[in-house]
């Protein structure tokens, strides 16, 4: 005798879901631990694929689900069975991938905006004195300086899997590629509508753990028309 097949039954939430997405408008579900937030993600995911899945084939888009760690992204794979229809990443892997081509804008961020703030910062630590702290931050600074004056010579840059940056070498760490990528979403109006023709939509996953700048970026690249519909699912009590 085989085994009966029960179909999950959808809730009130996922049929909230689709109506966000029939509508072509972006969301967040808020709820908390062992609701069922990643059944409801999958659900959405799959939904997509069958409303969806045709034209966005044809038209060699993707949809995009970023989750926070590689597990996660295993998880989720699996349950969608690995289709290539579904760009299913960690964080920084998706992002990364969608800026790492630009180099010239990766520069001027780095000189505009990531080094100035990290010297910036290092300078609140520098008192004037001759202690260990303020010695360090001034050795810091001095090197920071430094490596604004060599950006010219790098000729790509690279995520380095690390805590430390080296950008003469065009090393970028885990917070660098975080706050660089962000930056650049938010700034630049080309690459906003580059990830929105590639990625029409966008799922977040526990999106309790995404950075505060990367929130505000992606929620600039779905508030003007034709960008992707953006989807939250995170549980803020964790």
């Amino acid at each position: 005798m085989g085994t009966k097949i029960q179909k999950l039954q959808e809730t009130s939430a996922d049929n909230e879901i689709k109506s966000c997405l029939d509508a072509q408008q972006s969301f967040s579900m808020v709820a908390g631990a062992g609701s069922g937030k990643t059944t409801s993600l999958v659900s959405a995911l799959k939904y997509l694929r069958e409303v969806e899945g045709l034209r966005l084939r044809r038209d060699d888009k993707k949809i995009a689900c970023i989750t926070y760690t590689k597990r996660a992204v295993e998880v989720i794979s699996n349950r969608l069975d690995w289709d290539e229809l579904f760009c299913v990443s960690t964080l920084h892997s998706f992002l990364w991938g969608e800026v790492r081509r630009f180099t010239p804008n990766i520069r001027e961020a780095l000189r505009g905006y990531l080094i100035p703030r990290h010297i910036a910062k290092k300078q609140r630590d520098d008192n004037g004195g001759q202690s260990k702290r303020a010695v360090a931050a001034r050795e810091k600074i001095a090197s920071l300086q430094a490596d604004l004056g060599r950006l010219d010579a790098v000729d790509k840059f690279e995520y380095s899997d690390t805590n430390f940056s080296d950008y003469t070498q065009g090393r970028l760490n885990h917070n660098d590629v975080i706050d660089i990528a962000a930056y650049l979403i938010s700034e630049n109006e080309i690459l906003r509508r580059l990830i929105g023709q590639k990625y029409p939509y966008i799922f977040v996953d526990e999106a309790q753990d995404t950075f505060e700048n990367v929130v505000e970026a992606l929620n600039k690249l779905c508030e003007d028309e034709g960008l992707p519909v953006v989807g939250y699912f995170g549980d803020p009590m964790q």
